[in-house]
């Protein structure tokens, strides 16, 4: 008696899982769907050459000389060749998956999908990369104007901090 009480108890633990296993696997698939119609592996893409840019444009105020250019350039091709070996789509696929499980139901991702499948949801994954840069010029332009502010309220501090210690 005692056995098939166990078993039983077994049995409805291991039913009461399948269904939480299989609404994990439909959200997952809902979150995977998702990236799929904004395209995000595309947007993703890009991101190589950007950072090859941005290694590059940091490193070459080094390369007074053809020998240390020769080095620079051999030294962003290592990073270049890193970043394309260990950061392709689906290395890190799953976690853009995870981050949209986390913050979205499987119900909120479907219409999400819904709406990005239609051709006003086509039109911002279009232009969403425009409207992205041009947010960050005005905020990087706004942030320079404001750069000789914000240091002098920091020479101030560190002047006052300098005046505490005598």
């Amino acid at each position: 008696m005692k056995n098939a009480l166990k078993l039983t108890l077994l049995a409805t633990v291991l039913c009461l899982q399948v269904p939480a296993h299989a609404d994990s696997a439909s959200h997952q698939a809902a979150a995977e769907k998702l990236l799929t119609v904004m395209k995000v592996e595309n947007m993703y893409k890009p991101l190589f050459s950007q950072y090859k840019t941005m290694f590059t444009s940091q490193l070459t105020q080094y390369a007074k000389d053809p020998a240390t250019k020769a080095k620079v350039e051999k030294h962003v091709a290592q990073i270049t060749s890193i970043l394309q070996s260990e950061l392709t789509w689906s290395s890190i696929k799953q976690d853009f998956v995870n981050i949209y499980m986390k913050h979205y139901n499987e119900n909120e991702l479907t219409e999400m999908t819904k709406f990005y499948q239609t051709p006003v949801g086509q039109k911002t994954i279009s232009i969403m990369p425009t409207i992205s840069k041009e947010s960050m010029q005005i905020a990087q332009e706004r942030a320079k104007k404001l750069t000789p502010q914000i240091q002098k309220i920091s020479m101030d501090l560190i002047k006052s901090l300098n005046a505490e210690k005598k």
